[in-house]
């Protein structure tokens, strides 16, 4: 429910859309600067979202409805995301939508609070075993039980404003037409029907969210440069920090071809001399400008990651009704490999060179202090 409102709001502003996930200074470096790819990326990861959250539905919650057309609601989904035929009219209107946006959100934060609340409680009377067990304790087992009886009083609440409570049938038909209309609103927003007829219209939009053979993602490297990228971040707001040791363990980690590139590029810099102030600000502006543009992607690669294993463990933890507020397009798996490679390369040999003008203005620095 909370991924299909999220889907609806950011869906709700076209123009949003393509502002701040469309425009992001690094994807349009990194990835495509064609408008209408973007697009079709943030529309395929769209559809493969709903997608899931639809055979969630069908796999586990209207296989035990009394109704029996919820029941054979994973055929009627096909056959709406490849026709938009809605015999059953279970789409709503953007106004109806936007009507029961309200109450499911209420839902969701109340069944948020409420599996919270229930951890805690079991966590409290574990903690009061614990202490019942000793023959001297540092806390009143009294106050915590008294912490324990208003959780549940909590809980109990909770129970009654939340999905916990509902009836099956009536939960499900909301996430059924939620998650039809909100198929149907992407397909309006996007003009998008299914570009082949080979293969099914969720088939044909999975094939989209493929990375092409020149991306990190096609490679399987995309968490691997996040995670260089991030390291080689903190290396450039604070060049004076990097010592012998951080720099071997960076170049080990470093794919073999980058590894060679910069080999070349710094066996041509390492001879010259470091005491050029103008030189050395240019670096630090070049590297500042790379860093705003590769940073970005590389933080929202490990956020977005961090988002899936959250909802693949899932099940009743607080952490299952996260927001991705990331869409893949914004991280580095469709990012050309030659791009971030060339950009990865510029950073490691303008750092170098910044490190040993910050190292060999320090040692003039002391030797001048001496001499005074």
């Amino acid at each position: 429910m909370a991924k299909l409102l999220h889907i609806w709001v950011s869906l709700s502003d076209k123009h949003h859309l393509r502002r701040h996930s469309i425009s992001f200074p690094g994807t349009r470096k990194f990835v495509s600067d064609d408008h209408d790819f973007l697009l079709s990326l943030a529309r395929a990861e769209f559809i493969e979202t709903v997608r899931l959250v639809g055979s969630y539905i069908s796999l586990v919650l209207t296989g035990r409805c009394t109704d029996a057309q919820l029941r054979d609601f994973s055929v009627y989904f096909t056959r709406f995301g490849e026709t938009g035929s809605d015999e059953r009219r279970w789409v709503m209107t953007a106004r109806e939508m936007d009507g029961k946006v309200d109450k499911m959100e209420r839902l969701v934060c109340s069944t948020r609070e409420l599996y919270k609340e229930m951890i805690e409680t079991v966590e409290l009377e574990r903690s009061l075993d614990k202490l019942s067990q000793k023959c001297r304790c540092s806390t009143s087992p009294e106050n915590l039980r008294n912490k324990i009886l208003l959780k549940k009083l909590k809980v109990k609440r909770l129970k009654t404003s939340s999905l916990w409570t509902q009836d099956l049938d009536t939960v499900t038909l909301i996430l059924v037409r939620s998650t039809l209309t909100v198929l149907s609103r992407i397909k309006q927003v996007f003009q998008y029907f299914s570009h082949s007829q080979n293969t099914g219209f969720f088939e044909s939009n999975l094939e989209a969210l493929i990375p092409p053979p020149s991306t990190l993602g096609n490679a399987a490297l995309t968490l691997r440069y996040a995670n260089l990228v991030v390291i080689i971040e903190k290396m450039v707001r604070s060049p004076r920090t990097i010592g012998p040791d951080l720099r071997d363990a960076l170049y080990s980690l470093l794919p073999v071809s980058l590894q060679s590139k910069l080999r070349s590029r710094l066996r041509c810099v390492t001879s010259c001399t470091v005491t050029d102030v103008r030189l050395a600000n240019q670096w630090r502006m070049a590297l500042a400008t790379i860093v705003d543009w590769l940073s970005p992607l590389a933080h929202n690669t490990l956020r977005w990651q961090s988002e899936r294993s959250l909802e693949k463990r899932g099940g009743g933890s607080t952490d299952y009704f996260i927001r991705s507020s990331v869409l893949l397009l914004q991280t580095l798996h469709f990012a050309v490999t030659e791009k971030v490679e060339t950009a990865m390369e510029e950073l490691l040999v303008g750092l170098n060179y910044v490190w040993r003008f910050e190292m060999e203005m320090a040692i003039n620095h002391y030797h001048h202090g001496r001499i005074d």
